[in-house]
C-alpha cells in the first residue's frame, strides 16, 4: 500500500471543520513524520547498499586483472569473472544507488515543508485553515510523486536515455 493512501484519511478529515482541525492536523503531522523518517532510513539502507555493492564489484574487479600475477588457477579466474558479472547485474536490476537518491530527495523535500509550516511561510501564512490546507496538499503532492517514480521502477521502464546524449 502506498504511503499516500494511508496518509490520505488523516488529510481529508484534518482539514475539515466538524472535527477538531488541531488534532486531526497534529495526528496528520506525526503520520508524516512517521513516512519522513522512513524515507530517511531507506536512504541510508540503501545507500549502505549501494556502497558495499561497489566496493564489492571493485575488488572482485581488481582481483580479476591481478589474479595471472599471482598464479592462480584459471577456474578462479573465471570465476571470479562471474562474480564481477553478477554484482554488475545485481546492480543493475535492484538500483540501490536510485532508490537512495530518491529517499533522500523525499525526505528533503518533507522537511522542507516542515519548515515552512513551521515558519509560516509561503502559501501558510493565510491563517489556519487555508495553511493547514496548504500543508496538507504540499505534502500529499510530494508523497505522490514519491509513489509515481516509483511505480515507474516497477513497471521495467529504463531510467536511462534511449539516444546517447550529445554534448553541447
Amino acid at each position: 500500500m502506498s504511503t499516500t493512501t494511508t496518509l490520505r484519511s488523516v488529510a481529508q478529515t484534518a482539514t475539515t471543520a466538524d472535527v477538531d482541525p488541531a488534532a486531526r492536523l497534529a495526528e496528520y503531522r506525526a503520520r508524516v513524520d512517521l513516512v519522513r523518517r522512513s524515507y530517511r532510513r531507506r536512504a541510508c539502507h540503501n545507500g549502505i547498499a549501494a556502497n558495499g555493492l561497489s566496493l564489492l564489484l571493485g575488488a572482485a574487479g581488481a582481483a580479476v586483472g591481478l589474479s595471472p600475477l599471482v598464479g592462480s588457477d584459471v577456474r578462479f579466474t573465471a570465476g571470479l569473472g562471474v562474480a564481477v558479472i553478477l554484482l554488475e547485474g545485481i546492480a543493475r536490476v535492484m538500483k540501490p544507488a536510485l532508490h537512495a537518491t530518491r529517499a533522500r530527495r523525499v525526505a528533503r523535500r518533507l522537511d522542507r515543508e516542515f519548515r515552512l509550516y513551521d515558519a509560516q511561510r509561503e502559501d501558510y501564512r493565510c491563517g489556519n485553515a487555508k495553511g493547514d490546507a496548504a500543508f496538507v496538499v504540499a505534502v500529499e503532492r510530494i508523497l505522490a510523486q514519491a509513489d509515481a517514480a516509483e511505480e515507474h521502477d516497477e513497471s521495467g521502464a529504463s531510467n536511462e536515455p534511449a539516444t546517447p546524449r550529445k554534448a553541447a
